[in-house]
């Protein structure tokens, strides 16, 4: 994994604490997440994220070979 893969997993991992944290804030629940499985909801979370890349990137007005690359990086990526 390289440095920006690394730096791109802390901030996403420290965003869903946060969102989860708000989510838990505004029902009046306490934030109690299950640390045991974090590491999993991470990847679920990295591979969501390229999803949703992926999908901007087909949609823009790239040519054909323009969104072909960025499709095979992002699917390098994972």
């Amino acid at each position: 994994m390289t440095p920006e893969d690394e730096e791109f997993s802390r901030i996403e991992m420290e965003s869903k604490v946060r969102k989860e944290a708000v989510k838990q804030s505004i029902k009046g629940q306490p934030f109690n997440p299950d640390w045991n499985n974090f590491h999993d909801g991470v990847a679920v979370g990295r591979a969501t994220a390229f999803k949703e890349i992926a999908d901007k990137v087909k949609s823009m007005p790239f040519n054909d070979a323009t969104v072909d690359s960025f499709l095979i990086w992002l699917k390098e990526q994972e």
